[in-house]
């Protein structure tokens, strides 16, 4: 299945990347994570890196391959992405963008 995410968070994790997002029609919250289990899921430099060398930004929306939901107690949003397909940047979204669709956190 393809998700259209806005990324929210992109931070270093284990010699890689934690990446999290909301989906761009639920307003769910979504994180991709890599099978890499030895690295608890995080995501590779050379895949949050584009066809065209840039690399995926905060408010960056994207389309992912996802292939199956993988939730844990703490990170319940977790799926993992299919690593053989990159990722496309199909957009740039805002704060005010994001605050307008899905409003606040409580």
């Amino acid at each position: 299945m393809y998700k259209e995410i806005v990324v929210l968070a992109r931070s270093t994790k284990r010699g890689g990347y934690c990446i999290a997002g909301v989906d761009t029609i639920t307003g769910e919250w979504i994180r991709p994570i890599s099978n890499d289990v030895l690295n608890e899921g995080a995501v590779p430099l050379s895949d949050i890196t584009y066809r065209n060398g840039e690399r995926i930004e905060i408010f960056d929306i994207v389309k992912i391959k996802l292939t199956s939901y993988n939730p844990t107690k703490s990170q319940p949003e977790n799926y993992i992405y299919d690593s053989s397909e990159k990722w496309e940047k199909i957009g740039k979204s805002s704060l005010k963008e994001i605050i307008n669709f899905r409003g606040y956190d409580t």
